[in-house]
C-alpha cells in the first residue's frame, strides 16, 4: 500500500471513531482519491453495502471531468457549475441533488435513481440517462442534443429544455406526470398514449433502474 493510501486509511480509522459520516472530514481531492481507489467511506443509511455516502456535499464549481462516483449515495449535495464531463455516476442512490449549469457532456447517469433533481442550465449533452429513475426532477434551459433517456423514468419531470426531441422522450419508460411543451406533448400521446399512464406494478425506482453493482466497469 502506499503513502498516501496509508495516510488516508489512518485519517479514516480515526475519523470513524469521531463521527458516523467521516467523509465529511476530508478534502475534495482526498474524497476523489478515495473513489478511484474504491475504498469505502460510507456512513450510515447508504443504498449500497460499502458505498461512498457523499450526502449534503459540496461540489460547486469542482472539477470532478472524468471522476467516478459509481454505487454512491449522494443525497441533497450540491453540484451546481461543477464540471463533470465525461464522469461516471452509474447506480448512484439520490434525491434532491443540484446539477443547475453544471458540465455533463457525456457523463454516464445510467441505472441510477435521481429523484427531485435540478438539471435546470446544465449541459447535458451525450448524457446517458438509460434505465435512471428522474422522477419529478427538472430539465430547463438545458443542452441536451444526443441525451439518453431509453427506458429513463419521467414521471412527473418538468421537461422544458428547447432542443428535446419527440425520438428522444418516445423511448422513455414512462412521462405520466410530466410537463413538457404541448406541441412536444401532443405529439407524443398521438403516437405513444401509454408513456402518460400511470405506471403499473413495483416501485419505479426498482424496477426501472434494476442495477446490478457487480457488473459495473470502473
Amino acid at each position: 500500500m502506499s503513502y498516501p493510501q496509508r495516510l488516508l486509511g489512518f485519517k479514516m480509522f480515526y475519523f470513524k471513531k469521531k463521527s458516523p459520516e467521516p467523509w465529511k472530514s476530508l478534502k475534495i481531492f482526498e474524497i476523489i482519491y478515495l473513489l478511484f481507489l474504491n475504498i469505502p467511506f460510507g456512513g450510515h443509511g447508504q443504498k449500497y453495502p460499502n458505498s461512498a455516502d457523499l450526502s449534503d456535499a459540496l461540489f460547486r464549481d469542482a472539477n470532478l471531468s472524468n471522476a467516478v462516483l459509481s454505487v454512491s449515495t449522494i443525497n441533497n449535495a450540491d453540484f451546481s457549475k461543477a464540471d463533470l464531463r465525461g464522469a461516471k455516476l452509474t447506480c448512484i442512490y439520490s434525491s434532491n441533488i443540484n446539477f443547475v449549469e453544471a458540465k455533463l457532456c457525456n457523463a454516464d447517469l445510467s441505472h441510477s435513481v435521481l429523484i427531485d433533481t435540478s438539471f435546470r442550465g446544465a449541459d447535458l449533452s451525450g448524457a446517458n440517462f438509460e434505465r435512471a429513475d428522474l422522477s419529478n426532477s427538472t430539465f430547463i434551459f438545458n443542452v441536451v442534443s444526443n441525451t439518453i433517456f431509453s427506458e429513463a423514468n419521467l414521471s412527473g419531470a418538468i421537461l422544458r429544455a428547447k432542443d428535446l426531441t419527440f425520438d428522444q422522450l418516445s423511448k422513455a419508460k414512462t412521462l405520466y406526470n410530466a410537463r413538457l411543451y404541448p406541441e412536444l406533448e401532443k405529439q407524443l400521446r398521438d403516437k405513444h398514449p401509454e408513456l402518460f399512464e400511470e405506471p403499473k406494478g413495483p416501485n419505479t425506482s426498482e424496477a426501472v433502474t434494476k442495477c446490478k453493482v457487480d457488473d459495473i466497469k470502473f
